[in-house]
């Protein structure tokens, strides 16, 4: 029965395809469609003959897609990585240039496979593929591409807000079917913004960004720039390498894995969650040297704490174990952003990109005390820091990146106006507000990105 209906479904959507008309009146049903077709899929491939569309999610254990999906292919690629730039090091040494070219370019190759083990690679890389398809052959193309993410989504449910993901993509084929390729636009950001997983993606970038620096430096004739180039490089890549064993990314995991089981009524196991949570960040408060990030795993201990109180006394919500898991994605964010911005720059630019960062972990904390703490102050306090924050890069940094960092101080500002509102029932106009947010987010990841 499940085959059969699998079918019929997947039909009448490419005939839809085919013909270039609407799957649906509505940006909600078709939402809706695509969804049922992954999940569809999902049951036809586990054998399931009783998956609905509508089954509350399964709980995923712990570690169930880091350690047991990707760990080793990305242990195997980051650890072949770091010999290659070992190898590069010894031919400079040695006065071989070419056999050190060569080196970088397998470098690079290397990254390239171990970007594919990242937990989000896939689904992002299928959101730039819906933009280009978007930006080259038109909205109806660019739909084909966002039905095969929901299934992919789901599979990250404990590391990533998959929530919040399906309402982007909802918002995206809305627009997409009426043809508003700006507010598709918008859509895909903040679904992209909402999956990014700046824990493992930033030191990757980094390494990426200093190998094919110490290229551009070899071409030049600078060998002790290279040299100091790819210790860079390799300091990245051994981050990248620990970062899966780091407390604060397990810590995140257990949080979200809290927000699953409680989702499908498992109090128990979400208590054991966030007992593991709560050790996890008793040992990131005692080995992280970096003060401001410290400061925010202390802070999410004490809320965490006082979660589990609430929970015990049968007085939580979902929405409270949203808010952990929020702060806790943005503070292995916050940890991965400082360690990229200490390596290989000058004093004054480290100063301006830990200002960018400081700027964005308000700004995600701002957005969780909005939606999800209730707290109205505590999202004005870190909107303002956040403000404060952009003061010197606004000062200092110059062509796109001071436009963009304009305008997200303009955004900064419209969020903050937007506080003397209490939120509004209407999803709709929650949703705007939220996209807002997630947006500057991105804008910022941008900026920090060009300027490292």
């Amino acid at each position: 029965m499940v085959r059969h209906a699998a079918a019929n479904v997947v039909v009448a959507y490419a005939k839809c395809i085919h013909r270039k008309l609407p799957l649906a009146c509505t940006a909600i049903a078709w939402g809706r469609c695509a969804r049922v077709v992954a999940m569809l899929l999902l049951a036809l491939v586990s054998g399931v003959a009783n998956a609905t569309a509508g089954e509350s999610p399964v709980p995923i254990a712990p570690g169930w897609f880091l350690k047991k999906v990707d760990e080793e292919a990305l242990a195997k690629a980051t650890t072949s990585a770091r010999a290659k730039i070992a190898e590069a090091s010894n031919a400079l040494v040695a006065e071989k240039q070419t056999e050190a070219a060569i080196a970088l370019d397998r470098t690079l190759d290397l990254l390239d496979e171990a970007q594919k083990q990242l937990p989000t690679n896939a689904v992002q890389a299928r959101l730039r593929i819906a933009k280009a398809r978007l930006a080259t052959e038109g909205p109806g193309e660019a739909l084909t591409e966002l039905a095969p993410i929901y299934g992919a989504i789901e599979k990250l449910a404990s590391l990533i807000p998959a929530d919040e993901a399906e309402r982007y993509l909802q918002q995206a084929g809305g627009a997409l079917t009426k043809g508003d390729i700006a507010a598709a636009n918008n859509a895909l950001d903040a679904a992209s913004s909402v999956l990014a997983f700046p824990a493992l993606e930033r030191p990757l970038a980094s390494a990426r960004t200093l190998v094919q620096a110490a290229k551009l430096e070899l071409g030049l004739g600078d060998p002790g720039g290279v040299a100091a180039t790819l210790r860079d490089a390799g300091k990245a890549l051994t981050y990248l390498e620990k970062a899966l064993d780091n407390p604060l990314l397990q810590a995140r995991e257990a949080l979200g894995n809290a927000v699953q089981t409680y989702a499908v009524g498992d109090q128990e196991n979400a208590m054991l969650d966030l007992d593991r949570a709560e050790d996890l960040l008793k040992q990131a408060a005692q080995t992280e040297a970096a003060p401001s990030v410290n400061d925010e795993v202390r802070h999410l201990l004490v809320a965490l704490r006082a979660v589990k109180q609430k929970l015990f006394a049968g007085q939580a919500n979902r929405r409270a174990l949203e808010h952990l898991w929020a702060q806790a994605r943005a503070l292995t964010e916050l940890h991965a952003e400082h360690a990229a911005a200490g390596r290989g720059r000058s004093q004054d630019m480290d100063v301006i990109l830990f200002d960018l960062i400081e700027a964005k972990n308000h700004l995600q904390d701002a957005r969780a005390a909005r939606f999800l703490g209730g707290d109205q102050s505590e999202a004005q306090r870190d909107l303002e820091k956040g403000a404060a924050a952009l003061r010197r890069p606004l000062a200092e940094l110059g062509g796109e990146s001071k436009l963009e960092a304009k305008t997200v101080a303009v955004k900064f500002a419209s969020l903050r106006e937007a506080l003397v509102y209490p939120l509004v029932d209407n999803p709709n106009e929650r949703a705007k507000e939220q996209q807002q947010y997630d947006l500057a987010i991105a804008e910022l990841r941008r900026i920090i990105a060009a300027n490292r």
